[in-house]
């Protein structure tokens, strides 16, 4: 029997924060935080939620449930999850090369580097 990376490989969720600029006042700009869930595979592959959250609280309750369901072997919709950058450092992060793209990115704005 064949086994696919889906039934080796191990995820969990987890809740991450975002700082962004809500608006403005009497006093000037005023900052936000939204709250979002990442599901991480055990090679460093990341995925987010499509709902952000306005606490930290309402994001822990939605990683609760997403591990609930992964431990009792249920299945995600994908609908729900765009695939992000891999953890920094993982042999996911490492097999997509992005040290080389951010290097050849920062060249090309320097205009030492062009296609």
């Amino acid at each position: 029997m064949k086994t696919t990376e889906a039934q080796t490989t191990m995820f969990f969720a987890d809740i991450h924060s975002r700082v962004y600029q809500a608006g403005r006042n009497e006093d000037g700009v005023f900052y936000a935080t939204s709250y979002q869930v990442h599901l991480v595979s055990d090679s460093g592959r990341r995925w987010e939620h499509d709902h952000n959250f306005n606490t930290a609280e309402d994001a822990e309750k939605l990683a609760a449930r997403v591990n609930a369901a992964l431990e009792s072997g249920r299945k995600l919709r994908r609908k729900h999850w765009l695939e992000i950058d891999p953890v920094y450092g993982s042999d996911a992060y490492d097999r997509q090369g992005i040290e080389l793209d951010r290097w050849m990115q920062e060249r090309m704005a320097e205009g030492i580097y062009s296609f």
